[in-house]
């Protein structure tokens, strides 16, 4: 009996396939081969998180977040924020001082304001509503 050509397919495929993903590891490169895409984009699994954010009243009862939690804002007003808290926490990671003159609308809400780090697994976050929070400094 003749082997058909069918019955080679799917093994040199893969083979083929295997090759080609691993080539992007070997070489150490950063581009992808269309179709044959590297394993390091499955393998690189989101473990945690780490964001900034402002905590409002700190606890009292009205105590809340400007972006954690807060479903007032809508999808542009909470990308805004959260890019704006990134650079804020960027520039205290840099320097440990803050400057917040061009954060006065943050510091409008509530009694007393803090700069606080979010951080935690995303599974336990959106399941179970865990996560660390870590007061920074005090803004107002």
């Amino acid at each position: 009996m003749i082997k058909r050509i069918t019955h080679y397919f799917i093994p040199a495929f893969l083979a083929i396939y295997f090759i080609l993903a691993f080539l992007t590891i070997v070489l150490k490169s950063k581009s992808e081969i269309f179709p044959f895409f590297s394993f390091k984009l499955y393998s690189k699994v989101p473990n945690g998180f780490t964001k900034y954010d402002i905590l409002y009243n700190k606890g009292e009862e009205n105590e809340f977040y400007l972006i954690n939690e807060n479903a007032t804002l809508n999808k542009l007003e909470r990308k805004n924020f959260m890019y704006r808290m990134n650079l804020l926490g960027s520039q205290y990671e840099k320097s440990g001082k803050l400057s917040v003159e061009n954060y006065s609308d943050f510091l409008s809400e509530g009694e007393t304001a803090f700069l606080v780090k979010v951080s935690g697994d995303y599974i336990k976050a959106v399941r179970d509503n865990e996560y660390v929070v870590e007061i920074i400094m005090e803004l107002k």
